[in-house]
């Protein structure tokens, strides 16, 4: 049984409660804290020698006493309601603290009660305290009140009579030492604080510095990741397009030809995670929800990871719940990113046995679950706290060979928070890991769309005539392929003056603008166009992908935005919205 917290422990600790809530801020200088803890001292210190002075029949210093302390106690109210003026209150409480002293000193005795003491304390106080000009002013000011005071008790001394007597030499004596413990004890606990708060300063600054030294090594190994995983593929894709310049045999060709798309879309997954990263690490990661059929969710997971595992000899099975809605409404888009990252990672991390992934949803809380177990390499139970942390990589040592940004995973648990929800993992070392996400997607009981086949649709857009204008050949020719067989009528300009030119003479149903290009680029092209008032819809194609770009263009008049690279059926179907 737990013995009780004692009353002095338990005043101490509501004690620092109230500091911290209403008197501290996290920012709170450490001359701050320390004027602080002297009021409080000083409050005390007061109200202790107050009964003794009503029992000595001091009453006139006791009252000034008892003023003094209204005084503080008014002043720690007011700090804790405006601690942003704690400069302010530092120079009053020093003034008054100045002046007070005078009257005190003369009603003690003067010479003889020990306020010379008090006098040196206060000026050493202020000196600590205060900052700039208004120090170097307040040491001048105290040492002439100083001065002054001494001075004048010197003069006349019947100033200095206690209940109307000259102290004894015993009690004169008596109350010199007294007076100099105190202001000792007084002095001493000031700089003991402020070598306390000095030493925990330099702690929390050791701490950070190690955190940031920290952060810089990951992301140091993070950059040299990224050159490998940018590079390897980019690498491929040279290679194989070489290899394909010399190569006869159709079939051999169309194996590289394939081999060049699945190293592409690596490559583009790479890029996509530092950009997702980006937009989420400024807070511009977008959710947007809308009406999904489950049943295709599902037929994604189950295809997205298949021909991986299969390559690696891994037994790969997707299953649902029997209670699974039709319907739910929620970002389809980042909860399939999400579900790919936990897939691939689990692929990743495993050279023999299966990958189990089934998802459920609890009609309760309105949870869609992402379960993915693996009987993979596992974690270490001291890097579990890490494994969601940016720029890391867990047991570097012995997954330097495994591909991947070390992003993945951040994202998830990013968008997953950010799509009200989790994701958790527990594991075992050796044996395997589990991840789970849970996001707050609801169930559709009367849905407004339909299901159609998104691979099969066919587009015919006989009807349709755009320019496209971009400087750079290839991408004309990658534009043209993308429209093969779609039935559409496309015109090509290589710059913004021939674009200028082609719209003159003739009209276009739309325009596709590169944005970077030599001379006018796309932006000037497009303020150009408008003021011949050419009214069809503008679109910008860029790779500017990061720092909200979709707003910035739209913002500057464009109706469209399309990032490259181009995919067909975004580029099939904003055609299609435009010709409707």
């Amino acid at each position: 049984m737990d013995k009780k917290e004692p009353l002095y422990k338990k005043i101490h600790t509501k004690l620092i409660e109230f500091a911290n809530n209403h008197i501290y801020t996290a920012s709170t200088s450490i001359k701050d804290r320390c004027f602080l803890f002297v009021l409080n001292l000083c409050i005390l210190s007061i109200l202790c020698v107050i009964p003794i002075l009503l029992t000595c029949k001091q009453n006139y210093l006791a009252i000034l006493f008892i003023f003094t302390d209204i005084l503080y106690i008014l002043q720690i109210i007011l700090i804790s309601r405006f601690k942003q003026h704690i400069d302010l209150f530092e120079k009053f409480t020093c003034i008054i603290s100045e002046i007070i002293i005078v009257p005190v000193f003369l009603m003690s005795g003067g010479l003889y009660g020990g306020g010379l003491f008090f006098f040196i304390n206060i000026t050493c106080f202020s000196y600590l305290v205060l900052r700039g000009n208004f120090r170097r002013i307040n040491l001048l000011l105290s040492i002439i009140i100083t001065f002054v005071t001494v001075f004048l008790s010197i003069l006349h001394p019947e100033y200095c009579l206690i209940n109307g007597k000259t102290a004894s030499p015993i009690i004169s004596g008596f109350t010199n030492a007294i007076s100099c413990l105190v202001c000792i004890f007084f002095f001493i606990s000031i700089i003991a604080y402020q070598l306390y708060l000095h030493r925990k300063q330099e702690e929390q600054l050791e701490i950070a510095r190690q955190e940031a030294e920290q952060a810089n090594l990951a992301k140091s190994m993070f950059l040299a990741n990224m050159s490998h995983e940018i590079r390897t593929p980019i690498g491929v894709v040279i290679g194989l397009s070489d290899m394909i310049q010399s190569e006869d045999d159709i079939a051999v060709v169309h194996d590289m030809a394939t081999n060049i798309n699945r190293t592409s879309g690596m490559l583009l997954n790479v890029i996509n995670d530092i950009l997702d990263f980006e937009k989420i690490s400024k807070g511009k990661m977008e959710i947007v929800d809308a009406e999904y059929f489950t049943d295709a969710l599902i037929t994604d997971f189950r295809t997205l990871g298949a021909g991986r595992a299969e390559s690696k000899g891994l037994q790969y099975n997707v299953s649902s719940s029997e209670n699974m809605p039709k319907v739910l409404f929620g970002d389809e888009m980042r909860l399939r990113q999400i579900g790919t990252n936990i897939i691939n990672n689990a692929i990743k991390y495993t050279e023999t046995g299966t990958i189990n992934v089934y998802v459920d949803y609890d009609t309760k809380r309105e949870m869609l679950i992402l379960s993915v177990k693996d009987t993979g390499k596992g974690i270490k139970e001291e890097d579990l706290p890490y494994i969601f942390d940016s720029f890391k990589r867990v047991d570097v040592k012995n997954n330097k060979h495994i591909e991947g940004t070390g992003l993945g995973l951040s994202i998830t648990k990013k968008l997953t928070e950010a799509m009200g929800g989790n994701v958790s993992v527990t594991s075992e070392y050796g044996v395997g890991s589990t991840f789970i996400a849970e996001i707050s997607h609801k169930i559709v009981t009367n849905p407004t769309i339909t299901e159609s086949n998104e691979h099969s649709k066919e587009y015919q857009l006989n009807d349709a005539k755009i320019l496209y204008v971009d400087d750079t050949k290839i991408n004309t020719i990658v534009f043209n392929g993308l429209l093969k067989n779609t039935g559409v009528n496309a015109t090509y300009a290589f710059s913004g003056d021939e674009a200028i030119e082609k719209a003159k003479s003739d009209n276009y149903d739309i325009i596709f603008l590169d944005y970077v290009m030599p001379g006018m680029d796309g932006v000037e092209t497009q303020k150009h166009l408008r003021e011949m008032n050419i009214a069809c819809p503008i679109i910008v194609i860029t790779a500017d992908a990061v720092n909200n770009a979709e707003k910035r263009f739209l913002d500057l008049g464009f109706d469209n935005y399309l990032s490259k690279p181009i995919q067909r059926n975004t580029l099939l179907d904003m055609i299609e919205k435009y010709m409707n």
